[in-house]
């Protein structure tokens, strides 16, 4: 607060020392009608009032942003790279420093959406210092991390992915809800893909030919009458292609992907049981509906034998990740 008295303007920009005046004059005013009692009881509710309050800013040390990029000539993917996020609610801007081009400012005032998710991934990606058959890493060990998605208001700011540390994840998440409230979501999904008895798949002897299509990269579109699938299958670092993952919907194989692909398809609504098939069988019921999108990713997790994880994941996410894959270009052959 300021007026016009330079020394009444300093009084007001310290806010204690203002109470304190306040009762020193009151204690000197015997015609006040104030006792004493009654004084220390205003004195303390003034003192509370005039408190000043600091803005609060929050640094996650570990932080990582994800672009799509294609290392040395090879398949795009998409590489995170460590910096610093920064909630500084003084200047009300949310910042990610670390190599220059990946360094970003966004005031809070044009953030139009944050999305968080778990993350599940294999510690290592393909570039662990032990090594296993095809690249993999053999002491490979879930971790569970959280995406965090910023979408800034409008179209002039893309869109960009952070992984924030599963140790960090809560106060960041806590943080961001109290920056920005209700532009915050939480993607949490009733679906955890479990281990399935293969014998269960009807459609396991089918074979595939695959192939990157380098030169669609169509992103479906919702009909009416059906319920749209999208499956993505990452790739590691170090490693895409190889493996075949193959996607169940109750007796049929309905996509196939590799690492470092998508693949999408429309079915009609009712009860699945959708299925990720590798090694293993990992998968979950659901129901579907008509007119409606769900989005899935083919993990892997990769021992001496590879294994799958299925997972529900935000349209958010899948889309974003959609950008460093390819689409899958696949067809049946033999029996």
């Amino acid at each position: 607060m300021k007026i016009a008295d330079s020394n009444a303007s300093r009084d007001f920009d310290n806010p204690r020392e203002t109470a304190l005046k306040l009762a020193r004059f009151l204690q000197l005013k015997p015609d006040s009608g104030i006792t004493m009692k009654p004084l220390s009881g205003l004195l303390l509710l003034v003192l509370s009032v005039a408190r000043p309050t600091f803005a609060q800013s929050l640094v996650a040390d570990h932080a990582k942003i994800c672009h799509t990029r294609s290392p040395k000539g090879k398949y795009r993917m998409l590489l995170c790279t460590e910096g610093v996020l920064k909630f500084d609610d003084s200047a009300k801007n949310l910042t990610f420093t670390g190599k220059p081009e990946d360094n970003r400012t966004l005031s809070y005032n044009d953030v139009g959406k944050v999305v968080f998710e778990v993350t599940t991934h294999m510690r290592g990606g393909g570039m662990s210092a032990v090594l296993g058959p095809a690249g993999y890493a053999i002491d490979a060990q879930h971790v569970s991390d959280y995406w965090m998605y910023v979408a800034p208001k409008g179209t002039q700011t893309e869109p960009f992915l952070l992984e924030i540390s599963k140790e960090e994840s809560q106060k960041v998440i806590d943080h961001t809800k109290a920056a920005f409230g209700d532009r915050v979501t939480l993607a949490e999904f009733a679906e955890n893909g479990e281990e399935i008895d293969k014998s269960k798949l009807k459609d396991l002897q089918g074979k595939y030919k695959i192939k990157y299509n380098k030169e669609d990269h169509p992103v479906p579109e919702i009909k009416a009458d059906k319920a749209l699938v999208v499956i993505l299958c990452p790739a590691l670092p170090g490693a895409a292609g190889g493996d075949v993952f193959k996607f169940h919907a109750n007796d049929h194989v309905v996509a196939v992907n590799v690492l470092g692909t998508y693949s999408f398809v429309y079915l009609d609504p009712g009860k699945y049981l959708l299925a990720s098939e590798l090694g293993n069988a990992n998968g979950f019921e659901m129901n579907l509906e008509a007119g409606k999108d769900y989005y899935f990713m083919e993990n892997i997790f990769a021992g001496w034998k590879a294994k799958t994880q299925l997972t529900r994941n935000s349209k958010e996410l899948v889309l974003y990740r959609i950008e460093a894959s390819y689409l899958s270009d696949w067809v049946r052959h033999g029996n």
